[in-house]
């Protein structure tokens, strides 16, 4: 029976042995730091892309109030040719 339950206990404390081992390695912490290494750019990422969103999104409306104002200015450009055609239609007559 002694042989049974250091056999138990041996087998209980190897994954134990293994993961305090690990835990304890220096490539561990090597790996731990790079992790966070990576974790900081994803963080940094993050940041660029919310601040790009609302970069376009200003962008955005510039060009559609620049829109509104050619359209506006194409309007009153079109109704002025509209008031002016008799004029210009006289001077290429008379001309």
């Amino acid at each position: 029976m002694v042989d049974n339950r250091s056999s138990l206990r041996s087998a209980l404390s190897t994954p134990a042995r293994r993961l305090v081992a690990g835990a304890t390695d220096r490539r561990f912490d090597t790996v731990e730091a790079e992790l966070g290494r990576v974790l900081a750019r994803i963080d940094g990422l993050e940041e660029l892309v919310t601040q790009t969103g609302t970069d376009v999104a200003a962008l955005r409306q510039q060009v559609d109030e620049a829109l509104a104002f050619l359209r506006l200015q194409h309007e009153v450009v079109r109704d002025l040719l509209e008031e002016l055609r008799p004029t210009l239609e006289s001077r290429r007559g008379a001309g």
